[in-house]
């Protein structure tokens, strides 16, 4: 019979091993010790050198693998850990080994999102998004002029986060429905914001529309699936008085161009703009999948002596050929016919429509670096 007195978690004696657990979670190598060296002369790895190390890593998992191997590495690397949080929203319940994913608590989702209110954890990021579909119970009561419950808390909750997110530097929102005027209070009230995405619903569920408020350190904005019959907000405002914007990229619904729907233009985003003599002093503009007629708004989009890059997808005159659509000739010949500055300043240029007044307008491009020609039609993977 083996006399060897159980492990039950005391501090090992001189003469014993040190546990196995004890070695997993110690802070410091223990290497020394096991062959009988003291443990103070056993090397160490300065903290510089571990941050480095934790630096280069940029899967999360192992990240989280990282976390939980030592008391030191927990407090190095959690920092980094929390830095970017992207939290995936589903319509339905995914199941796992025969169970539902949150099984005796919340769906994963509210959970994180519970994690973030309660904990101090939110002061660590920095980039956040959220994306995926959510389930909106109570479409009704939209038609009724109320927001239902689960709309409501959603926003609360994400605003409560928001608030905690103190070095927030990066927001996306890209579920399949809109954020409402708590979320974008929330935002403005956040000095530390330079980034914002905004992916609109594509439901005509009527839904409040917010006046989108002025962020003042904000340098980019990028708006997705822009469509003026499903509700969006109105980010006129946002763009006059955010004068540090220095990125903006507007993206329409695809729908738009393709049912020939001239039913907005520029002077929604740019009329603001155009009544207070102001342009935006942004380096890159971005326009996709817009049709509309050629109305004041386009001069005021930006600054000529400051813009030095540009991207036109599926604008002005077709999707990507030399042949203009039937269905939208008439409104993209109106675009012949600018007399303003399209900026000899350009660097970089992105488009995919070559035509007779392109080649044209190249030719008083005197600074023109980079020109990428996309190829094909109504390409979804085409980025801005």
């Amino acid at each position: 019979m083996s006399t060897r007195t159980p492990d039950y978690g005391q501090a090992p004696s001189y003469m014993g091993e040190i546990p196995r657990y004890v070695s997993y979670t110690s802070p410091v190598s223990i290497a020394g010790a096991r062959d009988g060296i003291s443990a103070s002369s056993a090397a160490r790895l300065p903290l510089n050198l571990l941050a480095l190390i934790i630096d280069c890593l940029d899967d999360v998992g192992d990240l989280a693998r990282v976390t939980r191997t030592s008391r030191l590495l927990y407090y190095l690397t959690l920092p980094v850990l929390y830095q970017r949080v992207s939290l995936h929203s589903y319509g339905d319940i995914r199941y796992v080994n025969g169970r539902p994913e949150g099984f005796g608590g919340g769906s994963p989702l509210m959970m994180a999102l519970n994690g973030l209110v309660t904990k101090s954890h939110a002061a660590l990021v920095k980039e956040f998004r959220i994306w995926g579909q959510w389930k909106e119970v109570g479409l009704e009561e939209f038609r009724m002029g109320r927001v239902p419950d689960n709309s409501m808390m959603l926003n609360i909750l994400l605003r409560a986060c928001v608030d905690k997110m103190s070095k927030l530097q990066s927001f996306t929102w890209a579920l399949d429905t809109k954020p409402l005027k708590t979320i974008y209070q929330g935002l403005a009230a956040r000095d530390t914001l330079t980034s914002l995405t905004i992916r609109f619903s594509s439901s005509r569920v009527p839904r409040p529309s917010v006046l989108v408020p002025p962020m003042a350190n904000l340098r980019a904005l990028k708006i997705e699936e822009y469509d003026p019959l499903c509700y969006p907000d109105d980010v006129s405002l946002l763009i006059l008085q955010s004068r540090k914007l220095e990125d903006l990229r507007l993206h329409f619904s695809p729908r738009m161009r393709r049912e020939a729907e001239p039913s907005l233009s520029l002077g929604t985003f740019f009329g603001r703009c155009a009544k207070a003599g102001y342009r935006p002093k942004l380096k890159h503009f971005a326009l996709q999948n817009f049709i509309g007629a050629n109305l004041d708004g386009i001069e005021h989009s930006y600054h000529p002596d400051t813009c030095q890059s540009v991207t036109m997808f599926d604008t002005f005159g077709g999707a990507g050929n030399s042949t203009p659509s039937a269905a939208t000739v008439f409104l993209d010949s109106m675009w012949n016919d600018m007399s303003h500055d399209m900026s000899p300043h350009f660097r970089c240029m992105r488009g995919n429509e070559v035509n007779e007044k392109f080649t044209e307008m190249l030719k008083t491009f005197s600074g023109l670096e980079r020109l990428y020609l996309v190829s094909g039609r109504d390409q979804p993977s085409a980025q801005q």
